[in-house]
């Protein structure tokens, strides 16, 4: 399989790094340093799947997740937690905090 490029909704200028996929693909959720950051450092960024298969925009995953440096997301197997580092520990949460970001039109 070609390795394949997900746009400007995702990629930005900035460091975008450290992907994780949603076992239905529905989303993606990975780390950068964006202007629009909670905390100095990485962030933690979502990007919903839309209907014709193309990546929206990313939204910051909030200051809760983001109150100091959060980074390397990964989603449990069933797709019902999400795990990242901060500050050198891992961490862990509901993902029902990913689906309250989704647009209303991909609910």
């Amino acid at each position: 399989m070609k390795p394949e490029n997900l746009g400007d909704s995702i990629n930005s200028k900035y460091p975008d790094s450290c992907p994780c996929i949603a076992p239905d693909e529905s989303y993606i959720v990975f780390q950068s340093v964006r202007p629009d950051n909670y905390s100095p450092g990485f962030n933690l960024y979502v990007s919903f799947r839309n209907a014709d298969g193309s990546w929206a925009n990313a939204k910051n995953l909030g200051k809760n997740i983001n109150v100091q440096e959060a980074a390397i997301p990964k989603l449990s197997p069933d797709g019902k937690y999400l795990f990242f580092k901060r500050e050198g520990e891992i961490y862990w949460v509901d993902a029902k905090i990913i689906e309250e970001l989704k647009p209303d039109e991909l609910k």
